[in-house]
């Protein structure tokens, strides 16, 4: 029922029976946007008709589901049927904690090792349903973490495009002042896509600062306001 010893299992009535045929490629990740507790009562209402195969708050893991059987948690009964969905505590004003950060990493990694998940099929739920769900998880750096466990290598970032009159580079650029105001203003887009209140200005000033730092401190990178190689391969993940 569990990969996980001692997991309790609070067996949700919404899920369907087996995974109709497909193999276990990918993991799910979502905030509850609540608590634990709240999340246990939600999955075991049969009336809600949602559920994932874990919860996560803190040192405790829930499961909810069996993995050989079908949660409900994606918005998209494909990826339904081939993944594993799970919950983390947390909700707006309120970021998942280190706890439980590094016991969900625990979690993916033993997910991984026994059904051969690749880490870059650890998704967001809104990739497959228009949710801000997993809000503010530090997902690039959870990924990191799963890989460094796993002894997987990084990808190597995709180049940017240049545009026309500029030089292309590969990933991150060697200095800003190389690129001027052209890799600021990609930085600050990025983080206005990440819904940080950045003015796309092309200058590196105190409030572009101010906003890649509390980017860092979500993402697990060293909250200096500096780009860095970490914080660019997290901005771009």
């Amino acid at each position: 029922m569990t990969i996980i010893d001692g997991v309790p299992f609070l067996a949700s009535p919404n899920h369907t029976a087996g995974r109709q045929g497909s193999a276990i490629t990918d993991i799910v990740i979502h905030w509850m946007d609540g608590t634990l507790a709240n999340t246990d009562q939600e999955f075991l209402n049969g009336g809600r008709k949602v559920s994932a195969h874990y919860g996560i708050e803190n040192g405790v893991i829930h499961q909810y589901v069996a993995l050989a059987d079908t949660a409900w948690h994606a918005g998209d009964w494909a990826e339904n049927c081939r993944s594993i969905g799970i919950e983390h505590s947390a909700a707006p004003g309120r970021d998942a904690t280190p706890a439980t950060i590094a016991t969900s990493v625990a979690v993916i990694v033993a997910l991984a090792r026994k059904y051969g998940i690749d880490p870059s099929h650890i998704y967001p739920h809104n990739k497959f349903f228009g949710t801000q769900c997993p809000g503010t998880l530090p997902l690039a750096a959870m990924v990191a973490q799963v890989r460094a466990q796993l002894g997987k290598p990084v990808p190597p970032s995709p180049t940017p495009p240049a545009p026309s009159g500029k030089p292309a580079y590969p990933g991150y650029p060697t200095s800003l002042s190389s690129y001027g105001d052209y890799v600021t203003r990609m930085i600050q887009t990025r983080l206005k896509a990440l819904n940080y209140p950045v003015v796309v200005d092309g200058v590196f000033g105190n409030d572009t600062a101010k906003w890649t730092g509390l980017f860092q401190s979500r993402h697990a990178c060293a909250a200096d306001g500096v780009v860095g190689p970490a914080t660019w391969a997290a901005l771009f993940a």
